[in-house]
């Protein structure tokens, strides 16, 4: 059985990235969070403004774009 895992943009974000886009301003992306849905699978939505059930939070070791994806280095513990 294959988990698919992925990460959506939220409107939030997507507001904040059109704003330093247009003034040519940093976008200080620091943190990163992992959340479980609670133990039940859920669709996330981009009008979310948490996580489902965060249970993990760390800074970014190192961030770079890859083509259209923006990519990041962090270490998540077992």
């Amino acid at each position: 059985m294959a988990n698919d895992y992925y990460t959506i943009m939220t409107q939030t974000g997507h507001t904040k990235l059109a704003e330093t886009a247009a003034t040519g301003a940093k976008l200080a992306i620091t943190t990163f969070a992992l959340g479980d849905g609670g133990g039940a699978s859920y669709e996330p939505d981009e009008s979310q403004a948490d996580l489902k059930h965060e249970v993990y939070r760390s800074a970014i070791s190192d961030l770079w774009i890859e083509g259209s994806t923006l990519a990041i280095d962090a270490t998540v513990p077992p």
